[in-house]
């Protein structure tokens, strides 16, 4: 997918403990010196505002125009249990619009096949590129089911 923008968006709190965001998109295209420029806008409105930025997030978005297959419903989507990475607890995540290909029986997902397996190896450490929600890497999937 092309890259559209790259964009800093900073969370900026008053006194009172409250919260507003503010954005701006960058001119640079290139990820290092966006992360650069990005320190640079924070530190002038920090130096230019009471309230200061607490928080600041470094986005790029990228776009793209694929054919949407037909019966694609944002609506649906399934919940995937997950064992997480080293302890007895477990935790849930969900993906939108799942394939028939993996949905079985009563709605379960099959997590033995090969694309929900893909999905599973992006949070199982080690080697995992992401994390859940909390920030949790997982052992792996235990089950799933479509969403009612």
């Amino acid at each position: 997918m092309p890259l559209d923008k790259i964009s800093v968006t900073m969370a900026v709190r008053d006194v009172h403990n409250r919260e507003k965001t503010m954005s701006r998109d960058l001119v640079t295209t290139d990820a290092a010196q966006a992360v650069i420029d990005a320190g640079l806008i924070v530190a002038a409105y920090n130096a230019a505002m009471k309230s200061q930025i607490v928080r600041y997030a470094v986005t790029s978005l990228f776009s793209d125009s694929p054919v949407i297959p037909a019966g694609s419903n944002v609506d649906a989507g399934v919940t995937m249990r997950a064992q997480l990475n080293g302890r007895a607890e477990k935790a849930a995540t969900k993906w939108t619009d799942p394939l028939d290909a993996y949905i079985i029986a009563g709605g379960a997902v099959n997590t033995g096949n090969a694309l929900v397996q893909a999905v599973e190896a992006l949070f199982v450490t080690p080697g995992n590129i992401a994390t859940l929600s909390d920030g949790e890497a997982i052992d792996g999937f235990l089950s799933g089911s479509l969403d009612k």
